[in-house]
């Protein structure tokens, strides 16, 4: 769990994270331990919040519809932290990490572009002409139920092979090390062990390598849907994949070189794990650009 907060120019002031299961905590003690770390990194009254989760989110009406790894459903995320935060409802937003994780890359200047975020679960961000593409529903980018392999380990979506069953953080930790190896140990943080990962990976530790380069063709073939399909200029590998993007990118690159339309540059992120916490800053100044009444509002 994250805090940062920024200026209306998107500066950080302040940032803090702290190690939390948030599933074990329930909707009402998360948004609590939430607020409390909001708190702590801004004394003040905010005048505008965005929140970024795992999951699938309506932001039309900012109400998270399903958080599998959080076991969160139909929670009013906005509402919820509002009441905690002394805030009117529509200063506080609230979007799916791989939206937030695309937006804060678009920032640098790319204006069609694929944000595939690694973590717990997989997900994906679609910024097209420079503005998040949401769909219907605004679950538009959701590519971890992309079958890669039809012979795999099925997955908690009841289909076997999707790409979330080979990429998210814990099966590529067991596949990357034994039980009881301290990649697996939950105290290190996701930065750890994924730092931990790639030092292994570095220093020529066969079974580490191996898990990391079929993860890289494993992306790859997810990839290739997404760019003939979607057609991006750039595929950026965010999350933890960015930490691993000395030796994803290359297996990604050659998957999507075998495709007629292959031709996105792939790259990793250059914000890392702490792209969804920038593009939530820049979406709450936005909104707040957008109707300055809010900072009215906020501050009565």
């Amino acid at each position: 769990m994250s805090a940062v907060v920024t200026d209306l120019a998107g500066r950080v002031l302040a940032e803090r994270a702290e190690t939390v299961d948030v599933a074990a905590l329930g909707l009402q003690r998360g948004m609590d331990e939430l607020a409390h770390l909001a708190r702590e990194v801004l004394p003040g009254a905010p005048v505008g919040v965005a929140i970024s989760v795992p999951g699938l989110v309506d932001s039309a009406v900012a109400v998270l519809r399903l958080a599998s790894v959080l076991r969160w459903r139909d929670a009013e995320i906005a509402g919820l932290m509002a009441a905690r935060l002394n805030l009117p409802a529509e200063a506080v937003a609230v979007d799916n990490d791989a939206n937030l994780g695309a937006l804060a890359e678009s920032l640098d200047g790319a204006e069609d572009l694929f944000y595939l975020s690694g973590g717990t679960t997989v997900g994906g961000g679609l910024v097209s002409a420079g503005a998040i593409l949401r769909g219907a529903r605004g679950f538009a980018g959701e590519v971890g139920h992309i079958a890669v392999d039809p012979v795999g380990e099925r997955c908690a979506c009841g289909r076997t092979g999707c790409l979330e069953t080979k990429a998210n953080l814990a099966a590529v930790l067991r596949a990357a090390a034994p039980p009881g190896d301290p990649l697996h140990d939950p105290a290190l943080g996701v930065e750890g062990r994924v730092g931990l990962l790639a030092d292994r990976v570095r220093r020529g530790d066969q079974r580490a390598a191996t898990a990391v380069h079929e993860l890289g063709v494993a992306l790859g073939v997810a990839l290739s849907t997404v760019v003939d399909v979607l057609d991006p200029d750039v595929v950026v590998l965010g999350g933890y994949f960015a930490e691993l993007g000395d030796w994803l990118v290359e297996p990604v690159r050659v998957e999507l070189a075998a495709r007629p339309l292959g031709h996105a540059r792939v790259v990793p992120s250059r914000l890392g794990l702490g792209a969804p916490l920038r593009g939530a800053a820049h979406l709450a100044a936005e909104r707040l650009f957008a109707n300055p009444t809010l900072v009215e509002e906020a501050t009565v």
